[in-house]
């Protein structure tokens, strides 16, 4: 009995995010677990195809008569959707309904973190899905798979939600050995195309560009939070507590991707990459003793009490780009009363010290429009933000509180009456981009989009002014900056210049 694990189109609506695309690390991990237990499965990654416009953004991925060509092709008896963003429902639900047109008897299993907070909404009378998957998948799907060619009962295995048990289903407990998980199952797709699709620039993740950098790819190496932030949703997936690949296994697995596939940078995704800091100090180590060097991120963020002068050093020494925190707000009392992050300004500004003084680039998030922030609140973030910039040149990212589904800040928002419109993923799609969908009594949801949207235009003018001021403070560096952003891809090279000063220095030295 063949399975098909399959990732849908995905669509990007107009004022939203910009077409990307990335490696479905969910169903790959899930398919190699299933090959090591000799079951067989295949995958197609409906996101690998063009971008084209549609009516409200764009569409990028296999079109939809070609995909269900190919589904013919594979013959499968199950077929797993994996669905990582609510924004994405709507193309999940469209190709569950597609597998049922090409053969009803086939057994249509739903998962993603969308599934494990609301696994009701695939199971909608006419969805196509029958079942849904909550939680981590890999132990889950191989169980569901083992028992459906059994031809056993399915409504007992812990996070599976069928229409006879959506009302009471088991959770399932989280995998507390992450070592025992084989590689994700690279072999089942093929990495030259994503290395393509990064080439042309639809990377979703934020890169500092150089010769060989398309060769990136993601990598997850601990699960799990034990904060509790008001607008994060990731605890309810992975679960508070910290899980965690041994430093031995995480540098195996580099190992893996950059003697096999020839991978240049790693996307280093955890949400506390450095939360045990003498694993991930191991793990640097391992890598600086490479012979193969690589360049590696953190997209997600890290804590900013972790960027001490020694981890700075040497993360930039293994071949860290920049770094990124996440501080979400400027003024203390909302940190510590609205956000709850349980983070110290201070240990931003020490920081922004550390990274500076070292060459390391640094970048931070925040968020605006959470209930309780007043605009005089929300104004001491942007200018807070913006002063990092302006002294110590770390780059600012400025969204939209977004209430997605079973936060706390969505509890609050549907308690107080401050959503504006339904949690639908159109709406999510636009959100953290600066269409807000949350009105308290201290702002409008016009007044937030039009401030953040003119906070934007200042950091780009500040990013401009900063340059042209580097250059008059180098003179001797015109020449060589000169020949280094009119060579190919300009478009790349300008964003290095802007966004990566001290990189893209190291580069144009050595050049």
């Amino acid at each position: 009995m063949k399975t098909l694990l399959i990732r849908p189109p995905a669509n990007f609506r107009e004022h939203g995010m910009s077409p990307e695309i990335g490696l479905p690390l969910g169903i790959l991990y899930i398919a190699a677990v299933m090959e090591e237990n000799s079951l067989p499965v295949s995958i197609i990654d409906g996101q690998l195809g063009t971008v084209y416009p549609q009516d409200d953004g764009y569409n990028i991925g296999i079109p939809w008569d070609e995909l269900e060509q190919r589904i013919v092709e594979e013959q499968p008896r199950i077929v797993g959707i994996s669905n990582p963003y609510s924004v994405q429902l709507g193309n999940a639900l469209q190709l569950a309904k597609l597998v049922k047109r090409i053969d009803p008897t086939i057994m249509v299993i739903a998962g993603g973190p969308h599934a494990t907070v609301q696994p009701e909404s695939f199971l909608q009378e006419g969805s196509g899905v029958d079942i849904a998957v909550m939680g981590e998948g890999e132990h889950t799907m191989l169980e569901l798979v083992r028992r459906l060619i059994g031809k056993n009962t399915i409504d007992d295995i812990p996070g599976v939600v069928t229409r006879s048990n959506r009302n009471r289903p088991n959770k399932a407990e989280h995998i507390q050995n992450l070592d025992e998980l084989p590689f994700p199952a690279y072999h089942l797709i093929d990495l030259e195309e994503y290395f393509e699709l990064a080439h042309q620039g639809l990377d979703g993740r934020p890169r500092f560009w150089y010769p060989g950098a398309e060769r990136s790819l993601s990598m997850i190496t601990s699960r799990g939070c034990p904060y509790n932030c008001t607008f994060c949703s990731i605890h309810l997936h992975m679960g508070r507590i910290l899980r965690k690949h041994s430093a031995a296994y995480v540098l195996k697995h580099i190992n893996h991707l950059v003697n096999t596939y020839k991978v240049k940078h790693l996307h280093l995704e955890d949400d506390n990459l450095m939360l045990d800091r003498s694993r991930f100090l191991e793990i640097l180590s391992g890598i600086d003793a490479m012979s193969e060097k690589i360049t590696w991120d953190t997209p997600n963020g890290v804590r900013a009490h972790n960027l001490d002068v020694e981890t700075v050093r040497f993360s930039k020494k293994t071949g860290c780009n920049y770094l990124i925190v996440g501080v979400e707000s400027g003024d203390q009392q909302v940190l510590d009363t609205i956000v709850n992050k349980k983070l110290k300004l201070e240990d931003v500004y020490k920081a922004a010290i550390n990274c500076e003084k070292n060459g390391m680039d640094l970048e931070a998030f925040f968020v605006v429009g959470f209930p309780g922030e007043t605009q005089e609140n929300i104004h001491t973030t942007i200018n807070y933000g913006l002063d990092l910039l302006r002294k110590h040149g770390v780059y600012p990212y400025f969204f939209v509180a977004t209430p997605l589904v079973g936060t706390r800040l969505y509890r609050i928002c549907l308690e107080k009456g401050y959503l504006v419109k339904p949690i639908t993923a159109d709406n999510l799609a636009v959100s953290t981009q600066g269409v807000g969908m949350i009105r308290t009594p201290e702002f409008e949801p016009d007044w937030l989009n039009a401030l953040v949207s003119k906070t934007k235009s200042r950091v780009k003018l500040l990013l401009i002014k900063r340059f042209f001021k580097r250059l008059l403070m180098h003179p001797g560096a015109l020449v060589p900056t000169l020949i280094y952003a009119l060579r190919p891809p300009v478009g790349h090279k300008l964003r290095n210049l802007l966004r990566y000063p001290n990189k893209t220095a190291e580069y144009i030295k050595a050049d």
